[in-house]
């Protein structure tokens, strides 16, 4: 569940991601995610969410960190932003997937 509190597309979407994991990661987590658009907040839209991006992530014990890249069409991504989670959990991870619209609120 996505929040965007910019541009035309305003509210609460609901997106999936699939994606090809490596690394070694156990955990079952509760996460909080802030993202940033890299452009003209005025040009923000679902659409520049959407499409492919990466995800880095580390768990040890109680916490669980991450950074993350959204809407990258050619090489560049539109959207940068971090990860926080309270899990039990540990290990470490890389991905790339690709982000896709299944319903708005």
């Amino acid at each position: 569940m996505n929040l965007l509190t910019r541009g035309k597309d305003a509210g609460v979407h609901f997106l999936e991601t699939g994606s090809t994991r490596v690394g070694f990661h156990l955990d079952a987590s509760a996460n909080l995610s802030s993202g940033y658009f890299l452009g003209d907040v005025k040009s923000a839209t679902l659409e520049s969410f959407l499409g492919n991006g990466y995800d880095a992530a580390v768990d040890f014990e109680a916490v669980g960190v991450g950074v993350w890249t959204s809407g990258d069409k050619v090489t560049k991504p539109s959207w940068i932003g971090y990860s926080v989670g309270i899990d039990p959990g540990i290990g470490a991870s890389v991905d790339k997937g690709n982000t896709t619209f299944i319903g708005k609120q």
